[in-house]
């Protein structure tokens, strides 16, 4: 899991696999969850900007996620995105829904 595209493509790249490869886009659904995966996962790297903004803004995490989704989409390197709404599955749909 990244939140970074670059990281994201490197990825897809350096893994030789001939099946279907879905991208994880998790939506984080506040700065405190942030702390908390960042904390938790040594691994995944949560830009502290976005941190910020999920403190101001809530929704930020929403924006963020659908925003790597249509990213990881034009890419084309992946077979589709597994999106994790956590509890921000009413905003996500309706955002999806207005797509």
């Amino acid at each position: 899991m990244s939140f970074d595209l670059d990281r994201l493509l490197s990825w897809r790249a350096a893994v030789a696999f001939d099946g279907p490869v879905l991208a994880g886009v998790l939506v984080l659904a506040s700065a405190k969850m942030a702390r908390r995966v960042a904390a938790t996962l040594s691994e995944v790297h949560i830009p502290p900007e976005l941190i910020d903004r999920l403190e101001d803004d809530p929704d930020a995490g929403v924006e963020q996620a659908l925003d790597l989704v249509a990213q990881l989409e034009a890419s084309g390197v992946y077979d589709g995105v597994h999106l994790i709404p956590v509890t921000r599955v009413a905003q996500v749909a309706e955002r999806l829904r207005a797509r």
